[in-house]
This record gives C-alpha cells, structure tokens and sequence, in this order.
C-alpha cells in the first residue's frame, strides 16, 4: 500500500535517491572534465573520439538543463512549509522523475564508455577503475532511485508548480524584487510560459551560437563554415533535448493559465 504524502515527501528512501544520484552525477562530471579537458588524458583514452564522445556530449549538455532544474524542486521541497501536501507530493515526484533521468543520461554514457574500452585497448588503469566507479555509483543510483519511486503517492489532477513558481518560492513570495517577478509573469506576453516552443528555440540558439564561439577561442579558428554549422548544430539539437525534458517530464515551465 502506498504511504500517505505527507510521509513520502522527504522520507528516508527519498533522501537516499538523492545522495545517491548527487554521487553519480558527481563522479560522472569529474571522469567527463578530466577526460575531456586535460590533453595528457584526453589523447590516452579511446572514448574521446566519436560516436563515443558524441554519446557523452549529448548526456553532458542535457545534465546542464535536467539537474539544476531537478535541484531547484529539491531545494523547494526541503525549505517550502506553506503548501498543501498535494503540491508537495508533486514536487517530490517530479525530482524523483529528474534524478532518474539524470542516471539514464550517465548510465548511457558509461556504456559507450566501455564499449569503448572494449573496443580499443590501452586505456590507463586509474582511468578504467573510474569508469567502474561511476558505474558502480549509477548502479546504487537506480536502485536508490527506485525504492523511491515505488513509494510515490498517486498525485491528484490539477495545476501543478513549474520551476518558476519553486524560485519564487525559494526567494520569499513576500520580498518585493520577488513579488515583482510575479506580478510581471502573470501580465507579460513575454511570460515564457507563454511561448514554450518559441523559449526553447531562443535558448538553443543562443547556447549553440556561445559554444561555437567559445570553441574558437578555445581551438583556434574553425577550420571551415561547414564544420561550425554541424558543431552548432549538435549542441543546440542537445539543448532542445533537454530544454523538451525540462519543461514536460520534469514539468520545469508549465503553461500559461
């Protein structure tokens, strides 16, 4: 029988998901910047190169938007005593939602990871026993992740708080920057609650116009219009992955009543 929300919201398993998906997500980051940003690793390890390190890409523009989201609704529910337990059981299954996603982006990451280390040998020791450790940490993740979930309490129909609502709860609704923001969200036709599709197209294009830029300042000069398009190309298709995972599973900007 499943529990009553109001004991499910924050309770033992759900805390524990939490842990565990914040160390897998912690250990994934670490292999992702030292196998990507230090050249000395980087040259030595197999799964930099494509399809593999389109595979761990992909997952780490995602993570970008799917965690700071699924943190936000953490935050929200630890600190927010004001609402109804129905609004709180929905928050709490929607972080529930976005920590499987977060694992399910790390999880296929670490499968190109070794079947990139299957395929070609001489990878560094320390950097196999780190691709098992966060393996192994995505493991106890799901298993975590899944205790949790089978506890989840039927949510009610009805409007449900997106993001947005959780950050103007989280700033204090009675602060008056705070209560601005408000009463500029529910009169603006600028409202992105307004303009979901058109929102997401906006972010995905400025992210891809930023990476290509940053690329060049990082790399050099690109060596061709053609590949800044595909460049540009990939990581806005990334953002719009994530942005589309945020605003429905994740329920991150609902829209405008």
């Amino acid at each position: 029988m499943r529990p009553e929300p109001s004991t499910w919201r924050m309770d033992r398993r759900l805390s524990a998901a939490i842990a565990a998906s914040v160390v897998s997500l912690g250990s994934f980051g670490f292999l992702f910047v030292l196998t990507t940003q230090v050249e000395a690793i980087r040259a030595s390890v197999p799964f930099t190169e494509d399809p593999y390190d389109l595979v761990a890409s992909v997952a780490a523009i995602v993570l970008l938007l799917v965690v700071p989201t699924t943190a936000i609704r953490v935050i929200r529910l630890a600190r927010d005593r004001t609402a109804d337990e129905s609004t709180r059981s929905a928050v709490a299954r929607r972080v529930v939602i976005g920590l499987g996603l977060g694992l399910g982006h790390v999880t296929a990451s670490i499968v190109a990871d070794l079947i990139a280390l299957a395929t070609i040998p001489g990878t560094p020791v320390p950097i196999v026993l780190l691709i098992g450790a966060t393996g192994i940490a995505a493991a106890a993740g799901w298993v975590a992740v899944w205790r949790a979930w089978i506890r989840a309490p039927a949510v009610a129909a009805g409007e449900e708080p997106d993001t947005l609502d959780d950050l103007l709860v989280i700033g204090g609704p009675e602060r008056a920057p705070v209560d601005a923001v408000r009463r500029w969200l529910d009169r603006s036709q600028l409202n992105p609650r307004r303009h979901r599709v058109l929102a997401g197209i906006a972010v995905a294009a400025a992210a891809a116009a930023s990476g290509v830029a940053w690329h060049a300042i990082r790399e050099g000069a690109w060596a061709s219009p053609g590949a800044a398009t595909v460049y540009a190309l990939l990581i806005g298709t990334s953002v719009l992955i994530g942005y589309a995972i945020v605003v429905w599973p994740l329920h991150g900007l609902r829209r405008a009543a």
